[in-house]
């Protein structure tokens, strides 16, 4: 006990407990403006029905086992009526906790994630209903009616003023907010005074002072610029500090000596008990009906018992109205961690987003059957991939026979919201207010107008956490068998001496590229620096090469280039490199299933495609030569070959500094390497049996790298490789093995 004076004076408490408080209305008021109450309008049937069964049966079981033991309390005390509180806040699941816990995780824009908070959501509008209804049963103890009446018509007016006067008054302050900023500093300190100030007056009409944040959270707009800013403002210090301490001064409120009533804790454990198993089995059983997977349906039912904040805060209200003593207070907060222990790693145990994207179908280039259509997803962050993409689709050449369907899928981050979208595009209704995404779809429209009958368009956008962006990319590339995804570069050239990068879309293609379900390309731009928006220009590709080093994902690169070579406008120049006295690799099986694809490309006459093969002695032979001709061509394409080693690349893995780009591509990318064409960087599909046996030549988990020391290194090997570029340049003329074949059968 004097452990516990020392560490929590009474007067230190109480300071901290107020501020506490103040932080928890604006805690609550941020995660209501972040809150989407359009997923109300129009529900899924799914929804609805888990939202209801996950709280109508812990209710009636509660309900029922409250009468069998109503007889049994005792009757000088509060319990029978905070058994019925216990009933009713177990057997709800509170929203915020829901949205905080899936962002977690990272489940957030997964199908069960946006399942789980469309079912909370429905939940917590049953949660609030029933609250209204006890508060006001509870307003007076002693009946009086008169009272009962003015305290309700007082929080009636409250909402009016909400309506009429506070919502109208910021909604006044978001406009005047210029379109990408964030709200005025003395705007924002006014917002956040009309959020205490309806604290207050909730706190005056005599329902908790958190109803009235709330409230007026949910009736503004999230996003930019109101939720951005009060992310960026306030989650740090709320979240960061306040929040942390208002839970330990929960925790220093229990104390679990006091349990010495084993009667009375044996009546709450036991509804609470019930209130969990009946929520549980509710939610598994009609998940199941609506077919999701068992091992779905039990981490749905164990994510909808978890306990947050939002009845902490419940607790301790319960604790200051004397509805609960020291001895019920402890044994509810005790409960609430021993269930959040248990369900949180049973959840991360059971429930792997990333293993439904593993497919062992064939869906690469490679593989697609000529002359029928061809799937693309492209994931687009900006304006400013636009141009370099639709290029690229340009240089496709679909055609009535061999159609392209393009899923355009903008990828937002999610800022200043709760709520994960992936949803088809819909223009804004207002022609003059156009967005970001209406200028990209735009663009697309104009490409597929072009080209009327052999290409479609269909986009789609997506709001997700950065971390948990790839979901998003890989389940729709699942849903509608895409065959190849095509993702910009993170780093954009912004001119001559700088380069924009994001981390936060590196990793996104990190992921994409262990989890897709196809084939994967990244597209790296260097041919429309600084300024490049949506509007389309007439520099098209028209000389394109393939550097093939052997292995599957050289050979899907090969054949993007072959599709590419139907277009009579490009000229495809294809450059094997093989190893000089290295025989090994004959007896490869991959060297056999190159020299197969190599055999029925030399069979086909087409006159703009050029092959040859260049035999070189080690690396920095393979690097002289591309050096020496990679600025000829518009667009490079290369394969990953992550994970693959030969006498070809040997040693070069160290220099890399984006391994998503493999050891060639992260060389032909780099400032210090002054190509100045396009490079494309293909992975072949990842299938299930290539995971396990490692084989396919391509794909697997993106390593971490000292960015610092590999780019010393590659800058030393590099300025080497260039001082050999006179006497390189003379040698390969006159002494090295090149073998051409244009247009020709091969003799």
């Amino acid at each position: 006990m004097k452990t516990r004076m020392l560490l929590f004076p009474p007067k230190g408490t109480f300071v901290l407990d107020t501020m506490s408080l103040l932080c928890l209305n604006l805690f609550l008021f941020n995660i209501s403006v972040k809150t989407d109450l359009n997923m109300l309008r129009k529900p899924s049937m799914m929804s609805i029905g888990v939202g209801i069964c996950a709280s109508l049966p812990p209710l009636l079981l509660c309900g029922l086992l409250y009468l069998g033991i109503k007889e049994a309390l005792p009757s000088d005390t509060k319990l029978d009526s905070l058994l019925l509180l216990i009933a009713c806040r177990f057997s709800l699941t509170s929203f915020p906790v829901i949205a905080d816990i899936l962002d977690e995780f990272g489940f957030l824009n997964t199908e069960l994630g946006r399942v789980a908070t469309t079912t909370s959501l429905v939940s917590e509008a049953l949660a609030w209903l029933l609250n209204s209804f006890i508060f006001a049963s509870q307003l007076v103890p002693d009946q009086f009616l008169i009272k009962t009446i003015m305290s309700v018509v007082s929080f009636g007016i409250y909402l009016l003023i909400v309506l009429f006067i506070l919502r109208p008054t910021i909604l006044r302050i978001i406009k005047k907010t210029p379109v990408g900023n964030l709200i005025d500093e003395g705007y924002f300190v006014g917002v956040i005074l009309l959020a205490l100030t309806s604290a207050m007056l909730t706190e005056f009409s005599g329902y908790p002072a958190p109803f009235g944040p709330i409230i007026l959270g949910l009736c503004l707009p999230g996003g930019m610029p109101l939720g951005v800013s009060l992310s960026e403002k306030l989650d740090a210090f709320v979240s960061g500090v306040f929040m942390p301490i208002y839970l330990v001064l929960a925790g220093y409120r229990t104390i679990l000596t006091r349990i010495d009533n084993v009667q009375t804790s044996l009546y709450i454990g036991l509804m609470i008990f019930v209130a969990v198993l009946g929520k549980f089995i509710g939610t598994v059983l009609v998940t199941l009906y609506f077919r999701f997977p068992l091992r779905d349906a039990i981490v749905m039912g164990l994510m909808m018992n978890l306990k947050g904040i939002i009845e902490v805060n419940f607790f301790n209200g319960w604790g200051d109205t004397l509805m609960a003593n020291g001895q019920e207070f402890s044994v509810l907060m005790a409960s609430t961690t021993v269930i959040t222990a248990i369900s949180t790693p049973l959840i991360k145990y059971l429930y792997k987003p990333s293993v439904r994207y593993v497919t062992s179908k064939r869906r690469t280039m490679e593989h697609a059957r000529p002359n029928t259509e061809l799937k693309i997803l492209t994931a687009v962050h900006n304006e400013e991939n636009v141009p370099p993409i639709i290029e690229l689709l340009e240089a496709y050449y679909p055609t009535s026979d061999s159609p392209l369907i393009i899923y355009v899928l903008h990828v937002m981050e999610l800022a200043g919201r709760t709520t994960a979208v992936l949803a088809p595009h819909k223009r804004s209704k207002k022609s003059s207010n156009t967005t970001v995404s209406d200028r990209i779809v735009n663009a697309f429209r104009y490409y597929e107008n072009k080209n009327e009958g052999s290409a479609s368009v269909l986009p789609f956008i997506a709001l997700a956490p950065t971390h948990t962006m790839h979901n998003d990319v890989c389940s729709l590339s699942l849903e509608k068998k895409i065959r190849l995804i095509i993702l910009p570069f993170h780093k954009q050239c912004e001119g001559p001496l700088t380069t924009m990068s994001n981390q936060g879309f590196q990793a996104m293609n990190q992921n994409v590229l262990t989890y897709a379900p196809c084939s994967v390309a990244i597209l790296i731009d260097r041919r429309h620096s600084g300024g490049a928006t949506c509007t389309l220009t007439n520099d098209l590709l028209n000389h394109v090469a393939v550097f093939f080093l052997g292995g599957g994902d050289d050979r899907e690169a090969l054949s993007i280039g072959m599709r590419i070579a139907r277009n009579s406008n490009i000229s495809l120049t294809i450059i094997r490199f093989i190893s000089r006295g290295d025989f090994r690799e004959l007896e490869d099986e991959e060297w056999k299933l190159d020299n197969k694809m190599m055999d029925e490309l030399r069979t086909q006459q087409n006159e703009n495609v050029t092959y040859k093969e260049e035999v070189v002695q080690d690396s920095e032979e393979t690097v002289a030569i591309i050096r020496l001709i990679g600025n000829k061509f518009d667009l490079v394409i290369v394969g990953r070959r992550m994970g693959l080693e030969s006498s070809l690349t040997n040693g070069m893995s160290v220099w890399s500094e984006c391994e998503e780009l493999g050891i060639l591509g992260d060389l032909l990318s780099s400032e210090d390497f002054g190509l100045k064409a396009s490079i494309l960087v293909v992975q072949q599909q990842v299938r299930a049996e290539d995971q396990t046996s490692g084989g396919g030549g391509g794909g697997g988990v993106v390593g971490v790298v000292d960015v610092n020391n590999a780019s010393k290194a590659k800058q030393r090997t590099i300025t080497n490789i260039l001082s050999l570029n006179v006497g390189m340049t003379t040698k390969q003329e006159e002494g090295r093995d090149v073998l051409i074949h244009r247009g020709v059968t091969s003799p």
